[in-house]
């Protein structure tokens, strides 16, 4: 998924998927939330055996991506 909103520096990209965790950029646009999205995507993910991370750039927006293992059970 891409958006094209406030994004973050990609130094915060690792902890943004710790729960909780909010950008700088949102904390000082005063934008709402509590920091659990990013923390469930990441934890449903990895439930699943596969792999969450994002890639950002400050004013230009953010890039999440994913992957899931094949499921070899035939559905």
């Amino acid at each position: 998924m891409r958006d094209n909103g406030i994004g973050f520096d990609s130094g915060e990209a690792a902890r943004m998927t710790e729960c909780f965790a909010r950008a700088i950029t949102a904390e000082a646009g005063r934008y709402p939330g509590l920091g659990v999205g990013l923390f469930l995507v990441g934890q449903i993910v990895a439930y699943h055996g596969g792999r969450f991370w994002l890639e950002s750039r400050r004013d230009e927006g953010t890039h999440a991506h994913l992957t899931l293992p094949q499921r070899h059970d035939g559905i």
